[in-house]
């Protein structure tokens, strides 16, 4: 049983459920981020994991043995944190190997002056040294090592706290939010090194992160979290085209997914808002259901042709992409988003009247529940407007 494994993990604080029987497998040499919004429980799990945290109820296995009675040090993990974690006034070089004279000098030989009467110190420190010299250029920061964290970049005190957990080998690397305090252009740079760097060493990752975005690029496999609950975990592109939740599917994806109130209308036809859309979902007529529809796959037709009738409130272009805005006639009807692609013709104007066409292939239905439901579009049919 290798990798990291949590069996029914339950943590409370208080009346406050923060990890509810969480089981969560994560393989050696996987890479699994967990996202979720803030206070979902994410760092509490990864604190547990590192034993920074003590559980409630539970188990935790890393690599065949279970560690819940060990304490962080003796669990051979490695943990980079949001705000790096540096100690200010080393420099990188001693940052970096801080672990391994922890790990391998007694207390006699850390002391400044008579540790140095040791010979196996000498032995040991020049050992280090190498391995701190090779981290740094896995990492490319070997001209950094003379500095200290006030002298350096953003990205570099990261690839530096990088370079303090690497350097330990650890079984399992915990990273909780690493690339947050990092401006958009340094982060997207440092989610490829992170990829680059997975690939070369295959250690089992476990990623904590708010961005969606970011855990999509990183991931083998993401997991979607709620209020202590793990709803959904799968590969990235499963979480998004097929999610188990209308609660993952509303957190997964930007711009959002539209979800348009419907009903079963008989057993080849959904109707949302007057407009019948050929579905056929596993519930019975009448049922109330949510209908699911990712902006890319909600098309814009003229005024007059079959679909939901709506007028646009805003047009956004982003360059490689346009966002249109619209709202649906009907009375509380939402406001629905289309991404279209950058030389869409004709150009949507705001207050213009629009048909906005679902691919009934691509949508997804909900029960009252959440919970997603079977449905096939039926390509015989032909959705008619109302």
């Amino acid at each position: 049983m290798q990798g990291l494994h949590l069996k029914s993990v339950h943590k409370s604080y208080g009346e406050s459920v923060a990890l509810d029987c969480v089981d969560l497998s994560v393989g050696q040499g996987e890479f699994v981020s967990i996202v979720g919004p803030s206070g979902c429980g994410k760092s509490t799990l990864l604190r547990v994991v590192a034993g920074l945290e003590e559980h409630d109820a539970g188990e935790v296995w890393i690599n065949g043995r279970q560690v819940d009675h060990l304490s962080p040090k003796n669990r051979d993990i490695a943990m980079v944190f949001q705000t790096y974690a540096l100690y200010p006034h080393m420099t990188a070089f001693r940052n970096i190997a801080t672990p391994e004279i922890m790990r391998r000098l007694s207390p006699f030989e850390r002391l400044p002056l008579v540790g140095w009467l040791s010979r196996r110190r000498d032995r040991a420190m020049s050992e280090i040294s190498q391995r701190v010299h090779a981290t740094a250029s896995l990492l490319g920061i070997e001209t950094l090592l003379a500095r200290k964290p006030g002298q350096m970049s953003g990205g570099q005190r990261q690839r530096v706290a990088l370079g303090r957990a690497i350097i330990r080998e650890p079984s399992v690397f915990l990273m909780d939010e690493p690339l947050s305090n990092l401006d958009a252009a340094l982060r997207v740079s440092m989610c490829a090194e992170l990829m680059d760097l997975h690939k070369r060493l295959s250690v089992t990752c476990l990623y904590v992160t708010h961005d969606q975005a970011e855990a999509m690029k990183l991931s083998s496999r993401m997991a979607v979290m709620f209020d202590g609950t793990i709803y959904q975990i799968d590969a990235p592109e499963a979480v998004y085209h097929s999610p188990s939740h209308v609660r993952v599917a509303q957190f997964v994806g930007a711009p959002a997914i539209n979800l348009i109130p419907a009903a079963v209308k008989d057993e080849n036809t959904v109707t949302a808002f007057g407009s019948d859309l050929p579905i056929t979902a596993a519930l019975k007529p009448f049922t109330r259901l949510t209908l699911g529809v990712r902006p890319e796959a909600l098309r814009l037709a003229g005024e007059g042709a079959a679909g939901l009738a709506g007028v646009v409130t805003a047009v956004e272009s982003l360059g490689s992409e346009t966002i249109v805005r619209a709202r649906l006639r009907r009375p509380d009807a939402p406001i629905v988003i289309s991404r279209l692609p950058p030389y869409h013709t004709p150009r949507p104007r705001r207050d213009e009247a629009v048909t906005l066409q679902p691919e009934a292939c691509r949508c997804l239905v909900f029960d009252e529940g959440g919970r997603r439901v079977d449905a096939v579009a039926n390509t015989s049919a032909v959705a008619v407007n109302a």
